[in-house]
């Protein structure tokens, strides 16, 4: 199934639909990248992920985060380098592995 998904103007992703109602949303489609990028901070919701080359953040959820551990590994400082994607889960959206 193909869907757009919302990012802010400075090329975040906009994780939930309360964030996207308060923000202009560029909607793009749905596309693969390969990218090092670094988990930033860890909770029960979630992780934070950040490209340190573009300074972009995403949303990464925990079912998606559990497959990164288990498929990729994470090394350390908190890098992983994969070829990623975008998912939606209800009102959420979210990086993936691709």
């Amino acid at each position: 199934m193909s869907y757009q998904i919302p990012f802010g103007p400075t090329g975040d992703l906009l994780a939930h639909d309360g964030y996207i109602r308060r923000r202009q949303a560029f909607w793009r489609d749905n596309t693969s990248f390969q990218a090092t990028l670094r988990i930033d901070r860890v909770s029960a919701k979630g992780a934070s992920v950040k490209d340190p080359s573009t300074g972009q953040s995403y949303w990464m959820m925990p079912t998606e985060l559990d497959e990164v551990i288990q498929k990729r590994g994470i090394d350390k400082g908190g890098y992983v380098t994969a070829w990623w994607t975008f998912c939606k889960r209800t009102s959420t959206y979210g990086l993936r592995l691709a």
